[in-house]
């Protein structure tokens, strides 16, 4: 027994030499680190790259990333695939402080970042695809970058932008990532003729940015910015974007398939009716610190998020159809809105509110939703004084034996002997036994019309030191068990 338990610590042992050889020629492979040092070098000296002048051209498909750190350089890819690895979170090509780089012919996939830019300035990145990663394109604090005829899809986010300004983004096709282009504290950056299918441009204290003939699911976006007293209407759009604006009216609109719809940031004093919002991705209308609006009689079906407000108050939601959503309405830290005459049916969530308080919620159809209403830290009204009533909930089984305000006097009044409790703080006193029958004017059938389209070994560190690691540890666990028992041995 003790000689076969020898045996299989010695060939523990031989085996522990050989994999990590093994182990790191595949690795060495996989995630090959090519640095374009600030003296025009590059390491390793093996990479596969020849360099004519200050251009410096890929010659085979790798696994692996570039750490440019020479400025006025060229990196041509000539269309080869450089592969990431994804469990190790690398940028596929990586810029930090530098200036004058021509990005080109590139296939780029399996990354954290495809490409990562930061406090770097007059870059030009042209005829490239990233596609497979969790962030397509990163740009931080980074001016005069020239972004052209390149394809972003199948990401997270495609493009992230932040405190980055008087960049160029044109004739770029970006789609079916989860979130297409973000926009944050970034202005004065232009967007010209880019494409954007299944995905949506989605802006954070952003301003003064200019949008020109872009389209969203081949239909126009329309961009406004700082417009008051302006009507929207009888339009078939790729999405529309208002930001810090005034008493608009934004009717008959049809918006579909794209990631959200309407988007509207510091929106104050207008309507939004009548419109038809289908399919999209993330939220049909998307209401940021805005106040005092009239959302009414709109169709919004199919979508993630019906009806989203974060940051928003003393908004009114009145008489819409919303059915077949994720989540019908969604409030984030929005208080002092009034949901009433509204019906939902069929989504998975009816309503959803989070930090939200004091919101009005009463006269509406809550049918066959697979959960009506819940909340999360948030404290709010559903219901009317008696005999007003609250909401109609179509799987609540109750009794209508008893009348008055508190319930307790014999007699049918249609409103339910018990309260409806969504949870300790939100408490329908007086729903309703049957559907509500609202009285409201039909909305018009309407023609849209489609709009113009207006030091080799430091290469691979952060593998060696995991494979290291795990070699030591393996070792030193082996040698441990054979001392322990040659000692047992001897006893």
């Amino acid at each position: 027994m003790f000689k076969i338990f020898k045996n299989m610590i010695r060939y523990l042992l031989i085996f522990l030499l050989v994999i990590p050889l093994f182990l790191i020629q595949i690795s060495s492979e996989q995630i090959m680190i090519i640095y374009i040092n600030p003296d025009g070098t590059f390491d390793p000296p093996y990479a596969p790259l020849k360099v004519q002048e200050n251009t410096y051209i890929l010659t085979r498909e790798i696994k692996g990333r570039f750490i440019i750190q020479r400025s006025g350089i060229v990196l041509d890819g000539s269309n080869y695939t450089l592969n990431g690895i994804k469990e190790f979170s690398f940028y596929g090509i990586e810029l930090r402080k530098v200036r004058n780089i021509e990005i080109k012919n590139f296939k780029i996939k399996d990354f954290d970042i495809g490409i990562y830019i930061e406090s770097s300035n007059n870059i030009l990145i042209k005829n490239t695809f990233i596609f497979n990663s969790n962030i397509g394109l990163k740009i931080i604090n980074s001016q005069k970058l020239n972004f052209i005829f390149n394809n972003i899809y199948d990401n997270k986010y495609g493009i992230y932008i932040e405190e980055s300004f008087n960049n160029m983004f044109k004739n770029n096709l970006v789609f079916n990532n989860d979130f297409g282009v973000m926009i944050v504290y970034s202005e004065d950056n232009v967007f010209l003729n880019n494409s954007l299918r299944n995905d949506s441009f989605f802006i954070e204290m952003s301003f003064k940015n200019q949008f020109i003939n872009n389209t969203v699911n081949d239909k126009q976006l329309l961009y406004l910015e700082n417009v008051k007293d302006k009507v929207v209407e009888n339009l078939e759009l790729g999405q529309l974007i208002v930001l810090n604006s005034n008493n608009l009216t934004i009717k008959n609109i049809l918006i579909k398939n794209s990631e959200v719809g309407i988007f509207a940031y510091n929106l104050t004093s207008s309507k939004i009716f009548k419109n038809k919002l289908f399919e999209n991705k993330f939220t049909a209308i998307y209401m940021e610190n805005s106040s005092n609006n009239l959302i009414f009689m709109n169709e919004i079906n199919n979508n993630f998020h019906g009806i989203n407000l974060r940051n928003s108050l003393n908004n009114t939601l009145l008489n819409n159809f919303i059915t077949k959503n994720d989540v019908g309405i969604y409030f984030d830290f929005s208080s002092n809105n009034t949901i009433m005459n509204n019906t939902f049916q069929e989504n998975i969530k009816g309503i959803y509110l989070f930090k939200s308080y004091n919101n009005y919620i009463y006269h509406n159809n809550f049918i066959k939703n697979k959960l009506h209403a819940e909340t999360k830290d948030s404290r709010n009204i559903w219901n009317k004084n008696y005999p007003e009533g609250g909401n109609y909930w179509s799987n609540f089984n109750c009794t209508d034996t008893k009348k008055g305000e508190n319930q307790d006097i014999d007699g049918s009044d249609g409103i339910c002997d018990i309260p409806f409790v969504i949870d300790n703080f939100n408490i329908d006193k007086y729903p309703f036994v049957n559907e509500i029958k609202f009285v409201k004017e039909e909305i018009n059938k309407t023609t849209y019309f489609e709009s113009p389209k207006d030091k080799t070994e430091a290469n691979f560190k952060e593998a060696d030191q995991f494979l290291i690691y795990l070699v030591i540890t393996v070792v030193a666990t082996a040698i441990f068990i054979y001392i322990i028992f040659r000692r047992f041995k001897k006893r």
